[in-house]
């Protein structure tokens, strides 16, 4: 069991790790509209090129396919309230660990930000408003811990019934514990009220 210093460096690495990769993620979608201007200046001066329009009309169904598939790693439509969050509401992720596997500290830092990047990639497809909303309040996030397998399954349970992202990592078995096992469930980010009434009665890790 880890004490509170570790539980803070943990949530500090997953926080500087998801900053970074949040970070990344604006600076593509920059770039990625950037080269969508240009592409589109270039379309207006030629409008006499059908070929540009059957190559976006393949790019939109390319979306959509994207979209699909994005949608199918989550188990249930999110409600439409959890898109109601105001941007100064409280928000924050919580990563629960799994306390009978024993994982040293590294390794359950590692899965906690497997967790969090999965979590948050959900979110920003299906809760967008609440991601900006939790990165105004420098992505809080909590480690708590649940004994076994079965509690993880059933955090989950609850946490969908709630309408909230959830995301249980599955590990690949390469150190420390057995291939597939289920290690870390994140839960969020979300409204603080909301998560707490799922994973209020945990302790941290």
């Amino acid at each position: 069991m880890l004490g509170s210093v570790d539980s803070t460096t943990i949530a500090c690495a997953v926080t500087a790790f998801v900053g970074g990769w949040v970070a990344h993620s604006v600076l593509q979608h920059v770039q990625a509209r950037s080269r969508a201007n240009k592409a589109k200046e270039a379309e207006n001066e030629n409008d006499d090129d059908d070929d540009d329009e059957y190559e976006d009309d393949d790019e939109e169904d390319d979306d959509e396919e994207d979209d699909e598939q994005v949608a199918a790693t989550s188990a249930e439509t999110l409600p439409p309230y959890i898109n109601s969050v105001g941007l100064m509401e409280d928000t924050k992720m919580v990563l629960v660990v799994r306390a009978d596997l024993e994982m040293g500290k590294g390794k359950a830092a590692a899965q906690c930000c497997h967790a969090a990047i999965a979590a948050l990639e959900l979110a920003t497809h299906h809760a967008p408003r609440v991601v900006r909303a939790w990165s105004r309040q420098a992505h809080a996030k909590v480690v708590l811990k649940t004994p076994d397998e079965a509690s993880l399954f059933e955090l989950q349970r609850k946490a969908r019934q709630a309408g909230l992202v959830s995301y249980i990592v599955r590990d690949a078995g390469r150190t420390q514990i057995a291939a597939g096992s289920r290690t870390v469930l994140a839960v969020g980010p979300g409204p603080v009220a909301t998560i707490d009434k799922v994973t209020g009665g945990l302790k941290l890790y």
